[in-house]
């Protein structure tokens, strides 16, 4: 080799040393997944915490709640039980009404049937007023009671129906 494939070849190191150095570096796997598993973890804790500042601040807004909301609920349980017992009243009160308009429908009904009762008893005795003016027992069937006694009453009997019904007597 000569002094010139030297100065040649030490040129030709150069340029690749230097055509080296400005070339990218490439990284190993290992180094690229070393470094995603510290994002990941980064993200993770950067999320756990947010997560856990959000959890307190929730607790410390019921707990500041919690007060007013046994309150708020005794209220609710107080109306509740007012309206509970207006409607008892309402229902008892419509129940009181009812009886008394039963109470009332049956006094009504036992006042009809006896003014019924009462109409059909004078309308017998009536008759049987009438029956007693109407009919005179022949002398002859005083004392004994024969066949014709009894002819006699059943012809007289039907007269007076009939005469009764057409309201003569």
């Amino acid at each position: 080799m000569g002094f010139e494939d030297r100065e040649w070849y030490r040129k030709e190191q150069k340029r690749k040393a230097r055509a080296a150095d400005s070339r990218p570096r490439r990284f190993s796997p290992w180094a690229i997944v070393l470094v995603m598993l510290a994002a990941a973890a980064l993200l993770f804790a950067v999320l756990a915490w947010i997560v856990h500042t959000r959890a307190e601040a929730a607790a410390e807004l019921k707990i500041r709640s919690v007060p007013n909301a046994l309150q708020q609920s005794q209220l609710e349980g107080q109306k509740l039980l007012n309206e509970a017992g207006d409607r008892d009243a309402a229902r008892q009160t419509r129940l009181q009404q009812q009886e008394a308009q039963r109470q009332q429908a049956v006094a009504a009904q036992q006042q009809a049937e006896e003014e019924g009762l009462r109409a059909q008893t004078e309308e017998v005795d009536r008759k049987a007023k009438a029956w007693e003016k109407y009919y005179r027992k022949p002398a002859v069937c005083n004392d004994a009671t024969t066949m014709d006694c009894a002819n006699a009453y059943i012809r007289a009997k039907r007269v007076f129906e009939e005469k009764y019904a057409r309201g003569e007597l």
